[in-house]
């Protein structure tokens, strides 16, 4: 499994799918029972089926590739080993994905940081840096300002800035991530992006 992964390569443009678009005709729970029943290449069509999510997800979270690497194959050696105990009755998806997100949060606490933001991220903010011969120095800067202000906002606000406006996960599939409600999550959401601007305004456009 382990030669499986690290034969993936990572692709920052991966754009985040729902389950139901990414899945083939066989689906995750009949994939799931032939893993229990022995058939062990059953959890390599998982693989391939979640690698490139879980790979958007994770680089959302920390934004260094090697990282990202490692998170996305512990947490399928997680779910590898979990994987008989499974519910049934909840999607592979969720449950993988919290996986994913548990592990990043918890990379970051012992790194001593949150977030490490692209500057994708900055540009849905309307923090994109002008045109010009000045313009990767400022992108860099830029980069640097979101990441700052993003590791001194609160965990619980970064995790859902991360995965909804970084990974475009519905505010639906991240409260059964979380384990909260979808309202929960818009609140979050919405107090996530106001702390964000507001910071971003006092400390360079004041």
């Amino acid at each position: 499994m382990k030669a499986t992964l690290e034969r993936k390569k990572i692709s920052e443009n991966v754009r985040f799918r729902s389950p139901r678009t990414v899945r083939d005709l066989i689906s995750d729970v009949k994939l799931i029972e032939e893993f229990e029943s022995g058939n062990r290449g059953a959890f390599e069509k998982l693989i391939h089926r979640y690698y490139g999510p879980a790979m958007k997800i994770a680089y959302g979270f920390v934004g260094h590739r090697e990282l990202t690497q490692d998170i996305v194959q512990e947490a399928f050696a997680k779910a590898y080993k979990a994987l008989p105990g499974y519910d049934h009755s909840r999607p592979f998806s969720t449950w993988f994905f919290r996986i994913v997100t548990n592990l990043c949060i918890d990379k970051l606490r012992r790194r001593g940081h949150r977030s490490l933001v692209s500057l994708e991220n900055a540009r849905d903010y309307n923090l994109e840096p002008a045109s010009g011969d000045h313009a990767r120095h400022q992108s860099d800067e830029t980069a640097e300002a979101v990441q700052d202000i993003m590791e001194r906002m609160p965990e619980k606000y970064v995790t859902v800035l991360t995965m909804r406006d970084l990974n475009t996960i519905s505010c639906e599939r991240i409260a059964d991530i979380l384990h909260v409600s979808a309202s929960t999550v818009r609140w979050r959401l919405s107090l996530a992006r106001r702390m964000f601007r507001e910071r971003w305004n006092k400390k360079y456009r004041d």
